[in-house]
Formats: structure tokens, C-alpha cells, sequence
């Protein structure tokens, strides 16, 4: 991922030096968030990184951020609307309206799905700060609706979609998967056929995107838009990954869906995305979002022995010790005689287990460089 360095320090102290930040970039990279390069961007010095296929939270400026200040053990600046406290969330019915829009869930592989009526939008370019941070990431500026949601997307890592609300009939929304031989011509101008597998976002009679891949040209942001349905959505990442690879679609959307995301971003993102709109392009959101759920996200209890933790690592790791690495990733950290209960967060589903705890210690706590180097015993037998 391309991320600019003035935008990381808007959450975490980059140091400016260039010396002090080629350290910084080493400390990173010996976390196992590799820095590949830095090079300049219209908005200054910026970073390209390797995401891995199990870490869909560094896909995004704060992830990123956050996974620096635990790896290099300062303070993290909190994303506005963000906690990692569970919010009081259940379930919903599977469908919800307003005076302006209406939603209808009808598919298990979105468990939330969320709209939020904007009116009286002006479409124009994006400002310059806007702009540049969007070439910084390696992105094509569009408008000021479009560069809105690419940049929380970019931000959050949630990625989000704007349809124009006069180019869907009576703001109806319907989210089902597609029925066979089902066509949708995609902002590329492609028509893509679809099959019964492929999630869609459809109005009441056909599909008008593909969730979580890629949006329809009859319902895109034109500079004539004036009101705009704004999509916030978590979507299963084996249903992305399958509908994009048959369509042999890659976008920045299927991309981060693929890899996980936060389910607790949706409304967060939504929101963010939302103030952006009305202070750039002057809309204003009309009542509450339609706001669908079907699953309250649970977080994931992991126990961990402190001696299991110090024979994987080969270290006599102190407890204060790990637990304080553990807490600065965002693990909460529950004392018990020998052990410790982790509560795992929401942008974490990749630690399920008490190795994975080790592994998380070794890497943050104390350090990949700093273990002992030992030799696995190997058991001789007879040849």
C-alpha cells in the first residue's frame, strides 16, 4: 500500500528526519509491517508497504498507523468516531426505510449494510490537499463525491460507494445475490454477466453494483448529481474473493474485502465519509442511516499460559512485559493464575489461538531480533 507520511502523522509521530525515518521504516519492517520503499508524492515523502493476505487492517492509513505506534511504542492519536469498545449493536429486521430510500437485506453474506441519504450535493473537482493525497496512494482523482469515499476508504480501510438517488427508483435498495444470466455494465463500461453466487446491490428489478467489487455506470456520481445514496457495508471476504476473481475484477474495494475488514468501521466510515461530503461538496444528510444488521460482532477470548508463551519464544518474558505489547496492538488483557485472557480485537481475526499470542509477544514486545537463536532438538533414531 502507498501511504503518505503527512497523513500517517496525523495519528502517530513519523519522525522527519530522513535518517531517524529509514530507522523508523526498519522498526516497522522488523515488526513484520515491511516498508518495500519510500518515494516523493505530490503531498511529500510517502511509504509503500507489504500487506500480507491475513492483515486487512494495515490496508488503510490508520491501521497502518496503529500497527507503527504499537511497533515502535508510541502514542497512537484516536480516528474521530472510533473505539475499539464493542458498540452496542443487535440485530436488526432485514429491512428498514425512510421518506427518501429504503433497504432490503436478503442474502446472509452481508451481515450489515448501511445507507445514508445525502442532498443537495455539488459535484466539482476535489480540493488540492484532497487530490494529492489520492496520487500519493497511487490513485486517480474523479470528484469531490467519488475522491470522498476513496479517501475514507483509504483512511479506514472500509470501503464505501455513492449512487446517485435520482438514478434509483423511489431510493429502493435491495441487496440479494444475482439470479442467473443477470448483466450489469460496471463503471469500466464492461458487461459482466452474473451468476447466483455473485452478491449484488440492485434496485427493485435488477442489479445496479456488484457488493464489494465494483459499482454500475447507470448509477454513478455525474457532475449533474445533486442527491446521492452513500453506502457503508460488511461483506463476507470469501464471497468478494470468489465473485471477483470470476469476473476477474481487482479493485480496492474486493481488495480489502478480501482480506477482512472491521466490521465495526461500517458506521464510522459512514459518518466520516458524511462530514467530508457536507463540508466539500455542501450536502446535507438527511435523517438517521438505514442501518441493517444480522450478526452483533462478538470479540474472540484467547487464553494464553504465560510458560507456553516463554518456551515458544525461548525467553523468560516477563508478564508486565507482554502483556504491555499486547495492549499497545489493542488486545485487553485479563489476568488469570498462570495464564492470560486476551480479548481479541475487531481487526484481528487472524489470532485465534495461544500461539498466535506468542507470535504477537515476540514480534512487539520484545522484538524478532532480540530472541535467542535455538536449535529445534532433533530426535535421532535408528538408520
Amino acid at each position: 500500500m502507498k501511504i503518505s507520511v503527512n497523513w500517517l502523522r496525523e495519528y502517530v509521530a513519523v519522525p522527519a528526519d530522513p535518517a531517524a525515518l529509514a530507522a523508523f521504516n526498519t522498526t516497522l519492517t522488523m515488526a513484520g509491517l515491511e516498508v518495500e520503499e519510500t518515494f516523493d508524492s505530490p503531498d511529500g515523502i510517502a511509504l509503500y508497504t507489504k500487506v500480507t493476505p491475513n492483515r486487512g487492517d494495515w490496508a488503510s492509513v490508520y491501521g497502518t498507523a496503529r500497527e507503527a505506534a504499537a511497533g515502535a511504542n508510541l502514542p497512537l492519536a484516536p480516528y474521530p468516531g472510533y473505539t475499539s469498545r464493542v458498540p452496542d449493536v443487535t440485530p436488526t429486521a432485514m429491512a428498514n426505510s425512510s421518506a427518501s430510500a429504503s433497504v432490503r437485506v436478503e442474502s446472509p453474506l452481508a451481515p450489515r449494510f448501511s445507507l445514508t441519504v445525502i442532498r443537495g450535493v455539488t459535484v466539482a473537482p476535489s480540493p488540492e490537499w484532497l487530490q494529492n493525497r489520492l496520487i500519493a496512494a497511487g490513485m486517480r482523482p474523479v470528484n469531490n463525491i467519488v475522491d470522498i469515499t476513496n479517501y475514507v476508504c483509504l483512511e479506514t480501510g472500509q470501503p464505501l460507494h455513492a449512487f446517485d438517488l435520482q438514478t434509483v427508483p423511489n431510493g429502493a435498495i435491495v441487496v440479494r445475490t444475482a439470479k442467473p444470466g443477470e448483466t450489469l455494465t460496471t463503471l469500466t463500461f464492461i458487461e459482466r454477466i452474473l451468476d447466483d453466487t455473485m452478491l449484488c446491490v440492485c434496485d427493485d428489478e435488477a442489479p445496479i453494483a456488484i457488493a464489494g467489487v465494483m459499482g454500475g455506470d447507470a448509477t454513478q456520481i455525474t457532475d449533474a448529481t445533486t442527491d446521492i445514496l452513500l453506502e457503508s457495508a460488511h461483506f463476507d471476504p470469501l464471497s468478494v474473493r470468489r465473485t471477483a476473481k470470476k469476473l476477474e475484477i481487482r479493485t480496492e474495494a474486493s481488495y480489502r474485502f478480501e482480506r477482512y475488514v472491521d466490521p465495526l468501521l461500517v458506521s464510522v466510515a459512514a459518518k466520516r465519509a458524511a462530514a467530508l461530503i457536507a463540508e466539500i461538496a455542501g450536502g446535507t444528510v438527511e435523517d438517521a442511516p438505514l442501518d441493517i444488521v444480522q450478526t452483533r460482532f462478538t470479540p474472540r477470548t484467547v487464553v494464553a499460559r504465560i510458560e507456553r508463551i516463554r518456551k515458544l519464544l525461548g525467553a523468560n518474558v516477563e508478564r508486565d512485559t507482554l502483556i504491555a505489547g499486547l495492549e499497545r496492538l489493542g488486545v485487553s488483557v485479563e489476568r488469570s493464575a498462570g495464564a492470560i485472557d486476551c480479548v481479541i480485537p475487531s481487526w484481528r481475526p487472524d489470532l485465534t489461538m495461544e500461539d498466535d499470542i506468542a507470535e504477537e509477544v515476540g514480534r512487539i514486545a520484545l522484538g524478532y531480533e532480540n530472541l535467542p537463536e535455538t536449535l529445534v532438538p532433533v530426535r535421532s533414531g535408528a538408520g
